[in-house]
């Protein structure tokens, strides 16, 4: 496909500056600079190394203006990027048929144009939305119901009683209503005793989920990822956890049971959040931070290391801890001077 510089700038309401009838054939980054393609910075610094590269166009913020290039300012450069790479990657187009090597329960309820793969297992009154695609190997079990226009990839597993909404991309590997982390210790045999976990597990709409997650059902009531949350691969998401809408939580990263994140939080990879605990709306925290037990974190804060503390405390104490031996040195001198 291609489209004139012009053509791109009105569909993401941007503006030109420069030749507007410059022909796009791609689009790509600085790393693999292409002739003809449009990128994207958000940098002044960015916007220099770009100019000895073959790339055609590109998409900066409203208060960059120099460059030899074609440019189409935009209040978010990423945003326009990630809008306009659909013109030139369209989404794949799925079948819209059942296939004959899928098992779906004659109680399920299936809407228009859904696909279901071979190998894919829809159980017992599944409820499935329009245009809603079932990729090989992935399971649905009995009373799960999906809304509309979700992709759910190979050799997802989800389990009975989960409600997932509109939209929702849950990638290869994934596991969605397992039971949560429940025991009870008896003390006279020392056995780890199974609590039941009879909750579920509730998906808003547009919620996207990495490739070998788990998001583990509520023991009574309802495990919440809301509209918009996005995990990334690997994460872990305990029972009756919820998270807040549009909330972002990055790989290795782990929440542990009973615990609320607010909206439009940002949690950085590697992060082990305990049980109980409660983050407030527009919280972000580092990668490979500790959250204790029962912790609030109050909205709007930036917290770092374990235990996590606000950020420029904790850049404070990391950047002592490296000037340690020189501390040490410093002490064995003054002790010697005694």
């Amino acid at each position: 496909m291609k489209f004139t510089v012009s053509e791109i700038a009105e569909k993401i309401k941007g503006i030109v500056i420069g030749d507007g009838s410059c022909v796009i054939t791609g689009i790509t980054n600085l790393d693999n600079p292409v002739d003809g393609c449009i990128t994207f910075v958000e940098k002044k610094r960015s916007l220099k190394e770009l100019e000895e590269t073959p790339i055609a166009a590109v998409i900066v913020p409203r208060d960059l203006t120099e460059s030899s290039k074609t440019i189409i300012q935009h209040d978010n450069p990423k945003l326009a990027y990630a809008k306009i790479l659909t013109l030139f990657i369209p989404p794949r187009v799925f079948s819209g048929i059942v296939s004959p090597g899928a098992h779906v329960d004659p109680s399920a309820k299936l809407g228009a144009n859904v696909t279901v793969e071979a190998g894919a297992f829809v159980g017992k009154d599944v409820v499935i939305g329009d245009n809603t695609v079932i990729q090989s190997n992935a399971v649905v079990d009995k009373g799960a119901n999906l809304g509309a226009d979700c992709v759910i990839h190979p050799s997802v597993t989800i389990y009975d009683s989960t409600v997932i909404g509109n939209g929702a991309i849950i990638h290869s590997g994934t596991t969605i209503g397992a039971d949560g982390f429940g025991f009870a210790l008896d003390r006279a045999t020392g056995e780890q005793v199974k609590v039941a976990q009879v909750g579920n597990v509730v998906i808003g709409n547009n919620v996207e989920i990495g490739a070998n997650s788990c998001v583990d059902r509520a023991a009574f009531g309802s495990t919440v990822l809301a509209d918009g949350v996005k995990l990334d691969n690997l994460v872990q998401v305990a029972h009756n956890c919820h998270v807040g809408k549009n909330s972002v939580i990055s790989g290795h990263s782990g929440v542990a049971g009973t615990t609320t994140i607010g909206a439009n939080c940002i949690i950085g990879a590697m992060v082990a959040i305990g049980d109980h605990c409660t983050i407030e709306d527009q919280v972000m925290i580092a990668g490979r931070s500790g959250i204790p037990s029962k912790k609030r974190i109050p909205a709007g804060q930036i917290v770092g290391g374990t235990p996590a503390r606000p950020i420029k405390k904790y850049m404070q104490i990391e950047g002592m801890i490296g000037r340690l031996p020189s501390f040490v040195a410093e002490l064995k001198n003054l002790r010697k001077e005694k």
